[in-house]
């Protein structure tokens, strides 16, 4: 499943932005979804399981995925680049 949760933040510059956090916890790195979460992102945060370790080095195969996932963006809304 997917979890997410929405807010807009007024920074000390008076600047209005909007805030989506999207808990993709449990997906598998080799799922088609994944691209599609992280998709039009500025921000990606990678999160482990401190107490389980192969939780942390799993975090090298989901920057690798999300790397990818920004290669095929273009810079025109709505997009993508050909690979």
């Amino acid at each position: 499943g997917c979890d997410f949760y929405d807010k807009q933040v007024e920074l000390r510059s008076n600047k209005r932005v909007h805030l989506s956090v999207w808990d993709i916890g449990g997906q598998s790195i080799n799922s088609k979804m994944v691209g599609n979460y992280v998709y039009g992102s500025h921000v990606v945060f990678l999160c482990y399981d401190s107490t389980d370790q192969s939780s942390f080095y799993a975090c090298d195969d989901w920057f690798a995925t999300v790397n990818r996932t920004f290669a095929t963006q273009s810079d025109v809304p709505g997009e993508r680049k050909k690979p």
